[in-house]
């Protein structure tokens, strides 16, 4: 295991590469999920908490990718490493009693819905990828929805 400076990008795809959710992989690096979401969105962490994070994928089974010639930084499942699945239907977006739709990770959520102005700096892909892990890849939020 080679220390590498990943990008909050590259945390992001890592947990995603695996299927966790920000409170999965806090509770397996041992720290708290608001720090999962800092790092995620680029916020300054100390140094030997990023570092737990770290070393907790990369034996969850995630390779960091530096940046080369071919490609920009990136991230990889470990040769022999099984794709993680999901028992379906246990991670995505559903329909509450109201008609709304239920958070998949409400932490995370409402991290983002008591910060619209941080939301507001997010690009659209950022955007798209904290609403993709709080609510699940099955929902394309409405304007109106959104933060700010």
């Amino acid at each position: 295991m080679t220390k590498v400076s990943v990008t909050p990008t590259q945390f992001r795809m890592a947990r995603a590469a695996l299927l966790l959710t920000v409170r999965e992989l806090a509770e397996i690096a041992g720290v708290h999920r608001n720090t999962i979401i800092r790092i995620e969105a680029g916020e300054a962490s100390h140094g030997p908490t990023v570092a737990a994070v770290q070393r907790a994928l990369e034996e969850a089974g995630i390779m960091f990718l530096m940046p080369g010639e071919t490609h920009g930084p990136g991230v990889a499942l470990k040769p022999g490493v099984a794709e993680p699945r999901r028992v379906p239907g246990a991670t995505s977006a559903s329909e509450s009693s109201d008609g709304g739709i239920k958070a998949r990770d409400p932490e995370l959520a409402a991290f983002w819905e008591a910060r619209p102005a941080g939301w507001a700096e997010l690009s659209e892909e950022g955007r798209r990828v904290i609403s993709e892990a709080a609510f699940g890849d099955a929902l394309v939020m409405e304007d109106s929805r959104l933060p700010g």
